[in-house]
């Protein structure tokens, strides 16, 4: 498994990983007004302004050049859009995300 920051290409991929996985796992505790926020939240558009303007890292893991799962970081070293492919959950790309992630996160808040 490779992790790394995401290109702003990938950015679209990890955007499909999260709002799938939300909808198959998450959704189903949140009222549609959350679901719709958390919607208007993950578009495109949204989330490049957040990286360019350095508010949002964005890291993928990658199995074979395939974008398995992601996780974002907030400016201020708040952990966000942690999501991994079900496909994948259970097999260490969730872990590998956070000991990437981790010490990133330490800088931000530091």
């Amino acid at each position: 498994m490779i992790v790394r920051e995401l290109e702003k290409q990938e950015r679209k991929y990890a955007l499909d990983i999260i709002w799938s996985v939300f909808c198959m796992d998450v959704a189903e505790v949140y009222e549609q007004e959350g679901i719709d926020t958390f919607r208007e939240y993950l578009k495109q558009e949204n989330i490049d302004q957040l990286c360019d303007s350095g508010e949002l890292l964005m890291f993928g893991v990658f199995e074979q050049e395939e974008l398995e799962g992601t996780i974002s970081l907030q400016r201020r070293g708040h952990i966000c859009n942690y999501y991994v492919r079900r496909s994948c959950q259970g097999k260490g790309a969730g872990l590998s995300l956070i000991h990437i992630s981790e010490p990133t996160r330490l800088q931000l808040i530091s």
